[in-house]
């Protein structure tokens, strides 16, 4: 299918390809903004099937983001993956807020500062023993829910305090 962008220049298509396939055509950044499309001169939804000949414009915000939704109007795999990219990233943020936040109030609790945790390396420095490469990894995992923040508290306690808490455990 061979689509026209407002300017007149040709784009190829792969049959089947909707207004959002297109955005992403033009530039990962389109995509990721792009609020709506004139197919012709008339407002479309996102699941239009372009046809040859069709003269497509996107109308992009700059608040608007893609949602998993986007991954079934979506037919080509480039405009797939780049959606995926852009989820993924979304994903690590908001798992680093959550996870930071956990620890923190972990951490709190037991009288050690998070920033002096993360400003000292401790984190970095712990992440091997539970498998990660950096310590964002970690803050990642314990937002994700995939580790524990109490076992990573434990680790970054002093020995004398591991010694209490294991004997507290016992009684």
């Amino acid at each position: 299918v061979f689509v026209f962008t407002p300017a007149g220049e040709v784009i190829s298509m792969r049959n089947g390809a909707t207004p959002l396939d297109f955005a992403y055509a033009i530039h990962s950044e389109v995509g990721h903004h792009c609020k709506g499309a004139w197919v012709n001169g008339v407002m479309v939804p996102f699941d239009t099937v372009l046809k040859n000949g069709d003269n497509v414009e996107i109308i992009t915000a700059a608040d608007q983001r893609p949602n998993k939704n986007w991954l079934q109007i979506a037919k080509t795999s480039r405009a797939r993956n780049r959606i995926k990219a852009f989820l993924r990233v979304e994903q690590r943020e908001q798992s680093l807020k959550v996870g930071k936040g956990l620890l923190e109030r972990a951490l709190r609790k037991k009288g050690i500062s998070f920033s002096r945790v993360m400003k000292s390396g401790e984190l970095d420095k712990l992440a091997s023993r539970f498998g990660f490469s950096s310590g964002n990894d970690v803050v990642a995992a314990i937002g994700y829910g995939r580790l524990d923040e109490s076992a990573v508290v434990f680790e970054l306690l002093p020995e004398e305090s591991k010694q209490e808490s294991r004997s507290t455990i016992r009684e």
